[in-house]
This record gives structure tokens, sequence and C-alpha cells, in this order.
């Protein structure tokens, strides 16, 4: 296994962590062992994502189908996927319910429009022209088929 493999992975193991130790009420996100936890496991994961030049996501509810180049697979929580930059990456919830996804992008580029895209779901407001129209003002260019109609992976 080499050095970005194990640093990336514990990383993701301390923000799983967190997570985890936040979804059964023993740490309060303002607690200091749960910031310690993020920003340790962030720190890690980001700088894996940095050496191996990869982006990646750590699925952590629901179910998502994701885009790797040519691959859709369906992934549920604790998946770990990697996007490639420069290669078509995507993903979109599948489930019942709200998904949720830590996506670490280092250097940081994408957290706003990420957020932007939250605030429209929340609002019952994210329509193809508005994700179009975000994606114009982040530069990020529209590839691939539309997830939520492909057919499942075989």
């Amino acid at each position: 296994m080499s050095a970005e493999t194990v640093i990336g992975s514990i990383g993701v193991a301390l923000l799983l962590l967190a997570f985890l130790l936040n979804l059964v009420r023993v740490l309060t996100p303002e607690s200091y062992p749960y910031t310690a936890l993020n920003f340790a496991g962030a720190s890690l994961a980001g700088f894996a994502s940095y050496l191996i030049g990869f982006m990646p996501f750590v699925v952590l509810e629901g179910r998502f189908r994701v885009l790797q180049g040519e691959t859709v697979r369906d992934v549920g929580p604790g998946a770990f996927v990697y996007g490639k930059p420069g290669e078509a990456h995507g993903f979109t919830n599948i489930g019942d319910s709200v998904g949720r996804l830590l996506v670490i992008d280092s250097p940081p580029r994408l957290e706003q429009y990420f957020r932007l895209v939250a605030d429209h779901c929340a609002n019952g407001t994210l329509t193809l022209e508005v994700q179009k129209d975000l994606y114009r003002q982040f530069d990020i260019d529209w590839v691939g088929p539309n997830l939520s109609t492909a057919p499942p992976p075989a």
C-alpha cells in the first residue's frame, strides 16, 4: 500500500469517526474533540488528495450513482470514490432520502459551489437551468449523461 493511500485512509477514517460520534451524540460540532478530528482528518485527506491528484468523495449517508470516467456504479455509506481532474466524474442521489457526501477539494475551489447547490436543494429551487448557471459561474464543464436517468450498473 502506498504512503498516499495510507495517509488518505487515516484522514478519511478520522472524518468518519467524527461524523459517527456526532451522529450518536457522543460529540457535538462545537466540541474541541470533534473539531480536532475534523481538522486532522481533513488535513490528511486533503494532503493525500493533493499527492495523488484526485478529488475524493466519501459517502456519509444515502445511495449515490457515481460516474468515474467510463464507469458508472452505485455506492452507499462508507464508499470512498475518486474523481480524477480532467476526467468526467460526477454523482447523483438515487436514494429515497437525503444523501450526504464529504467532498475533499484541495486546494479548495468548489466549496462555494456546493454550498449554493445545497441551498437550492433545501429551497426546492435547483433546476437544470440553475445548475448549468452554477457550472458556468464556477468554470465546471457539463459532461457525460444525466446520472439520475442512467441505467444502474450491471
